[in-house]
């Protein structure tokens, strides 16, 4: 549904007088690899046809922002902490990045942006919440680890688990050497295991040791990407970044330079580990079902 709405609307937009859709975009990535690749592909294929113009810079940390772009937008927590360097003038919008990852880049800059927003890469608490109940029928206690980065999420995301008689129980990791004692002590007391985009925590020597630890405990892991469930998570409901970019080109047509408020994805995406399903005894619902009756559901659209 949500996909369908975007598209609707980039065709809608496309039809604004000139003067509430035109400028120059600086594209800003961290580096140059696949999912950027495909965010930037999808961006300029979408301000196809608009007089937004997009100039790419590939290299975050090497090349500054074209000071006559009337926009900056950044791909990755990297492009964000570098474009901030450069004190820049022009409104911000920041993109494939945890909300944490922007709010601490915000936080450490010398020099904030007057008009700066973000489309961020975690999933709004509720339609998590759904797709927890819909994922993991009986599952009821729901655990967590966060870090300094996301210990101030754990209040709003109690308050979406529970409208769908979830309880949520965390355990704090001060130190990357406590990741694996605060796990074997969560374990036990939930019936899953939830992820939340956390640089702190999800470093790639972390991972392979997080989901023994799991495994060997017979609990499922929910995470956040696709690469997360390649790894060994049972699923992960996460927006791709065509995507994003379909909902970042969304919003440059319909406020140009003056930012909507910091928010999720729009669209989702669903990747279910069958491997790891039959491994833990679980009966899980194909892609595609789940897939509609998250939609269908209030919390999906």
């Amino acid at each position: 549904m949500a996909r369908f709405f975007l598209r609707f609307l980039l065709i809608a937009l496309c039809c604004l007088p000139p003067t509430l859709r035109a400028g120059t975009i600086a594209l800003v990535q961290s580096e140059d690899n696949p999912a950027y690749r495909e965010f930037s592909l999808t961006l300029g294929k979408a301000l196809r046809g608009t007089n937004w113009r997009v100039i790419q810079i590939v290299n975050a940390g090497e090349q500054r922002p074209d000071p006559s772009a009337d926009l900056i937008v950044t791909a990755g927590s990297e492009a964000l902490r570098e474009t901030l360097q450069y004190r820049p003038a022009q409104a911000l919008l920041a993109t494939l990045l945890p909300r944490a990852a922007y709010e601490e880049a915000l936080q450490r800059a010398a020099h904030r942006p007057r008009t700066v927003s973000a489309i961020h890469l975690d999933q709004p608490f509720p339609r998590q919440a759904a797709f927890l109940r819909l994922l993991l029928p009986g599952r009821n206690n729901i655990g967590l680890l966060v870090t300094q980065q996301t210990r101030s999420q754990t209040g709003n995301l109690r308050q979406a688990l529970s409208q769908r008689n979830l309880r949520l129980d965390y355990e704090n990791v001060e130190q990357n050497e406590m990741l694996l004692p605060a796990l074997e002590a969560l374990l036990p007391r939930v019936d899953a295991l939830l992820a939340l985009p956390d640089s702190q925590l999800f470093r790639r020597e972390n991972i392979k040791p997080l989901l023994i630890t799991a495994y060997r405990h017979q609990k499922p892991l929910v995470a956040f990407s696709a690469a997360f469930v390649k790894s060994g998570a049972l699923a992960a409901l996460y927006a791709t970044p065509e995507q994003i970019g379909r909902q970042t080109a969304a919003q440059i047509l319909l406020n140009g330079t003056r930012l909507a408020s910091p928010s999720g994805p729009e669209e989702f995406t669903i990747s279910i580990n069958y491997s790891v399903a039959d491994a833990l005894g679980l009966r899980i619902q194909d892609e595609t079902a789940l897939y509609r009756a998250l939609a269908d559901d209030g919390e999906g659209k």
